[in-house]
């Protein structure tokens, strides 16, 4: 005989907050605060999501949500996406290319157009107060991997002394525009007070 889903007793969670105990409903963000024993008021703790865990939970829904996604639009974009994302305390760098501030491909061969391109990274970044050091993976794609070592070699320069993301670079048929390079990155940025 099967049960009805009303009459099955719910999943237990663990939530992260110092005297709150597991809760009833789905695991991390979507599940709820279990006692006003965590500091918020009843109110507070009736509507606030418990983040993941070992971070500690926003005063309210909104709070937390607002946290969650936030998309940022420099009015660079020249298709249909987002050139940043900022999911919690990671940032989704959208593929940056060789193109100057008019959107034309800058001269100078691959490494003219990877020294652009990372200067458009760093600058999609410190939209979100973000800089190259906190950059964790980025991924390189090449229209021509003969290409490699001189954009390796410019990539290094422009690096400097820092501490470098990991790197995974992908040869492709082609790139949109006639572009040489294409640079997608993440980013972690612990928001403050979870560090």
């Amino acid at each position: 005989m099967r049960r009805s889903k009303s009459s099955r007793a719910p999943r237990t969670f663990p939530i992260s907050r110092p005297g709150c105990g597991p809760v009833a409903g789905p695991p991390r963000n979507a599940t709820r605060c279990c006692t006003t024993t965590c500091g918020l008021s009843s109110t507070a703790c009736s509507t606030t999501t418990n983040p993941a865990p070992g971070r500690p939970a926003p005063a309210t829904t909104t709070e937390w949500e607002s946290t969650m996604r936030t998309d940022i639009d420099l009015g660079t974009a020249k298709g249909a996406y987002t050139p940043l994302v900022v999911a919690g305390d990671f940032l989704y760098v959208s593929g940056q290319g060789g193109f100057d501030q008019d959107f034309a491909i800058v001269p100078g061969g691959i490494e003219a157009e990877t020294v652009t391109a990372l200067g458009n990274l760093e600058r999609v970044l410190a939209a979100a107060d973000a800089t190259l050091d906190d950059l964790v993976a980025v991924t390189c794609y090449l229209a021509d991997i003969g290409d490699w070592a001189a954009m390796d070699a410019a990539y290094r320069r422009y690096f400097g002394d820092r501490r470098l993301p990991t790197r995974t670079t992908v040869a492709v048929a082609a790139l949109p525009f006639g572009l040489r390079l294409e640079i997608t990155a993440t980013a972690y940025r612990p928001r403050p007070g979870t560090r």
